[in-house]
């Protein structure tokens, strides 16, 4: 085809583009832009420069957020935000080097961000999108200084004296062909034609294949300015590009968009819509604690701030905040501690402890409070050296005296002692023990000293009662009443069977006189010790009474049996019944009890019983209780006797041998126990401990006395607290006191 072209110098045509700022895009010269910057599609690693505060407005990270918070802090705290922490989506994983957003200066309130020199939806100014200008290339697109850049559209050029405003001129028109300035109208080629080296040229006739569309001259089947036989121009798509195709207008979608399912239409980001998201423009499913996203065209979550899914396959399942199975932002699982259960608050974790254990001021562990030592009571107090903890309070302490020997008592052993405080004369204590003997059977002794000055200094000359062997005592009453029971036949130390008898005994108006009236036999045994109830009373006759004995039955290592006993107010027997003559309660083997017995408390009291394995070195100790008046005896001035009965019996100590013990109510730790033994390798060792539950919380055993010292008794004064001890050494009957602290 002939055509008359007006052709345009090279010179000119530069110089009209420089002339508009250069910011120009002329079809088959290039762009004269800088290369462009982030444009909506977020980097997937370290964040750039890029950040202004706010949500990308491209499509979003390549690395989905999943709710979990940073595993380490911004290394520059985002301006915008409030906390080290993002607001906003959080990232997977820590953010490395991370260089300062933007600060905003300029929020939009359209929910768009901030306005910057960078964001290309809000370029400069909140609404100045970049994607929306006219006939700009969705690839491409940049926001520098404030400013948009781009690409025209083919066919289209930006003609605007300010730049970025976009390319609002249609370059195939005959009043700005091929450029912003060349005008074919009213010249001698007055049509707009494609050239043959591409571009746009005035020429004077339409070629082949083209139709002359009001001067322009456009393939009606392809141009989607001039489109179909009306040489209609398709409408324009944000998002796209109109396109014609065989005459009919059609729409391209720029890459991730879509109009899903809408004719004509490129509406929808693909990449990043919940509600449109991939390929198959699918509705993302909602989430639970936290919102459905959409991420480079797959369906994902941006957890609510504190929750997170935690490496599992559910979506913001977990609350990090208080899941102590997930706990923080490393998920962890919180270690569970012994008596307790873990814990997660604000993401740390914890413990919560069971009753009456306690943390003690955020400890990984769950100390017992009621009975640790080293965290007793509320305050987790560490008690003093030798302390228990018992019901949340340290304590006791044993205080023990030295020795103080009674140098006229030679070679005496097996002592037994009791004391009290009589409203008559005070302070006392009486100590009976046996004569040591080649041969025949001895007659046991006693002696008397006055205890209200905590003085000891017993009587100058033992005093004979009876015969008999290994004796105990125990008081009746404060005012110097006691039981004393003994074996009362054979022909050794040691007998392997024998009778046993009773006495009951008073003192009178001093401690420097005593009356024994009685000397019974009640049963078959030995090595009997017995314990009572000490009551308030006149020490003329007997009073009323619950007490028990105990003794080895058949055999040195034999069974134990006990006898419980109850002082009536007939005449009878000066009023002390012993009921049944025994009952078995250790079948055994089993040697060397003794018996504690514990102030009443209403219908009842409390027992104590300590004795040897079959070894004779194991100590073991029961916990009781005694009934009292519960049964019926035989005799009519008999009401009624104390039932005993004993829990399991339990090992204590480091061993040792001939158990004795005594209870005392002490007004700050209660039930206290005392309880003295022969050490293994000599000496006398002793323990204190608390009772309760049917348990006793031992102390470990502190030696109180020197090798060789063996065979000891005990007993506390319930009135004041005071004990006294006596022991066998060296052939001489020693003394010694102890109080409880």
């Amino acid at each position: 085809m002939l055509k008359a072209r007006t052709a345009l110098p090279a010179g000119l045509l530069l110089s009209s583009v420089l002339a508009l700022g250069g910011c120009g895009q002329i079809l088959g010269l290039g762009s004269l832009h800088d290369e462009p910057d982030e444009a909506g599609t977020v980097e997937a690693g370290l964040d750039g420069s890029v950040d202004s505060g706010h949500a990308d407005s491209g499509a979003p990270d390549v690395t989905v957020d999943t709710g979990k918070e940073d595993s380490a802090t911004d290394a520059t705290v985002d301006s915008s935000d409030s906390a080290a922490t993002d607001t906003g989506a959080l990232d997977s994983g820590s953010d490395t080097a991370v260089p300062p957003d933007s600060a905003c200066a300029t929020p939009c309130d359209d929910g768009g961000g901030c306005a910057t020199p960078t964001d290309i939806h809000n370029c400069g100014a909140c609404g100045n999108d970049c994607t929306a200008l006219p006939n700009v290339s969705a690839s491409g697109l940049s926001c520098v200084g404030g400013v948009c850049h781009y690409t025209c559209s083919a066919a289209f050029m930006d003609c605007n004296a300010t730049p970025g405003m976009g390319c609002g001129t249609n370059i195939t028109l005959p009043a700005t062909c091929g450029s912003c300035t060349t005008s074919c109208v009213g010249t001698s080629t007055p049509n707009c034609s494609e050239g043959d080296a591409g571009g746009y040229e005035c020429s004077l006739t339409c070629g082949g294949g083209t139709t002359n569309c009001g001067g322009t001259c456009a393939d009606t089947q392809t141009n989607p300015s001039f489109c179909g036989a009306a040489c209609a121009a398709c409408p324009t798509v944000a998002n796209g590009m109109a396109t014609c195709t065989a005459g009919a207008c059609g729409t391209t979608c720029a890459s991730g968009y879509s109009g899903c399912g809408t004719p004509s239409s490129c509406q929808y980001d693909t990449n990043t819509d919940p509600t449109h998201c991939g390929s198959s423009c699918m509705s993302c499913p909602t989430v639970a604690n936290g919102t459905a996203t959409c991420t480079s065209g797959g369906c994902s979550a941006m957890c609510t701030q504190g929750y997170s899914a935690c490496g599992g396959v559910t979506p913001c399942q977990y609350d990090t905040t208080s899941d102590p199975g997930h706990c923080g932002m490393s998920c962890g699982s919180c270690p569970v501690p012994t008596n307790g259960s873990a814990t997660c608050n604000a993401s740390t974790c914890g413990i919560s402890c069971l009753a009456p254990y306690s943390a003690c001021g955020g400890s990984t562990s769950c100390f017992n409070t009621n009975t640790d030592p080293s965290h007793c009571g509320a305050a987790c107090t560490a008690c003093s050296n030798g302390q228990v903890c018992a019901a949340g309070t340290c304590g006791p302490t044993l205080v023990w005296s030295s020795d103080a020997s009674d140098s006229t008592a030679t070679a005496n052993f097996y002592p037994s002692v009791a004391t009290g405080t009589s409203s008559s004369f005070g302070g006392w204590a009486i100590e009976v023990d046996q004569p040591s003997v080649a041969s025949g059977t001895p007659n046991l002794s006693w002696q008397s000293q006055l205890t209200s000055d905590f003085a000891l200094g017993f009587l100058p000359t033992p005093v004979s009662y009876t015969p008999g062997w290994q004796p105990s005592i125990a008081a009746l009453s404060s005012s110097g009443q006691i039981i004393e029971v003994h074996d009362g036949t054979g022909s050794s130390n040691s007998p392997t069977a024998g009778t046993m008898y009773w006495n009951y005994s008073y003192l009178t108006t001093s401690v420097t006189s005593m009356t024994w009236p009685t000397n019974l036999q009640y049963g078959s045994g030995f090595r009997p010790r017995v314990a009572a109830i000490p009551t308030s009373g006149t020490y003329t006759s007997p009073v009323p009474t619950s007490a028990i004995e105990v003794h080895m039955g058949g055999s040195s290592a034999g069974s134990l049996w006990y006898c419980a006993i109850f002082g009536p107010t007939g005449p009878s027997n000066n009023g002390l019944y012993f009921q049944n003559g025994g009952t078995e309660y250790d079948s055994g083997p089993s040697q060397n009890p003794a018996i504690a017995i514990g102030p009443s408390a209403g219908s009842s009291t409390v027992l104590l019983e300590v004795h040897n394995d079959s070894t004779g070195t194991a100590l073991m100790y029961r916990v009781g209780t005694m009934t009292l008046g519960a049964g019926t005896g035989a005799s009519p001035w008999v009401a009624a006797y104390p039932v005993p009965s004993f829990g399991p019996s339990t090992p204590f100590g480091a061993g040792g041998s001939y158990p004795a013990v005594a209870l005392f109510q002490h007004p700050t730790y209660g039930l206290v126990a005392v309880e003295v033994h022969d050490g293994t390798s000599g000496g006398l060792y002793a323990s204190v401990g608390l009772v309760s539950g049917g348990a006793v919380n031992w102390l470990p055993a502190i030696q109180v006395d020197a090798n060789g010292s063996s065979l000891p008794s005990i007993a506390i004064d319930p009135a004041t607290g005071y004990g006294i001890a006596a022991h066998q050494y060296a052939g001489k009957i020693v003394e010694n006191t102890f109080t409880i602290h």
